[in-house]
């Protein structure tokens, strides 16, 4: 019978000391408060990414215009290659 553990939930073996996730003491008069979480910090982000992405994006849509000039039949193909890389560079920002 698998036992879990009052502090992470995980499942640990029946007698063991201490969870094998956390380390939180199972048995025994020492029961200690469980670990308190280190809060992540939130990476910060860089202008040089948004910066990018706006050139890209206007990079995309001039050639888009040539595109609409040169040879309006290719517009649909670039549309399809672009689609893609529009969400790679939306999941970037």
């Amino acid at each position: 019978m698998i036992v879990s553990c009052p502090s992470c939930g995980s499942g640990t073996q029946p007698g063991a000391t201490h969870c094998w996730l956390c380390r939180y003491p199972l048995t025994g008069a020492q029961a200690v408060a469980p670990p308190v979480p280190i809060p992540h910090a939130q990476p910060q982000r860089s202008w040089g990414w948004l910066v990018a992405v706006i050139l890209a994006v206007f990079i995309m849509f001039v050639v888009a215009i040539e595109l609409a000039f040169l040879a309006p039949g290719l517009l649909i193909p670039y549309a399809v290659v672009l689609v893609p890389v529009m969400v790679v560079l939306g999941r970037i920002v």
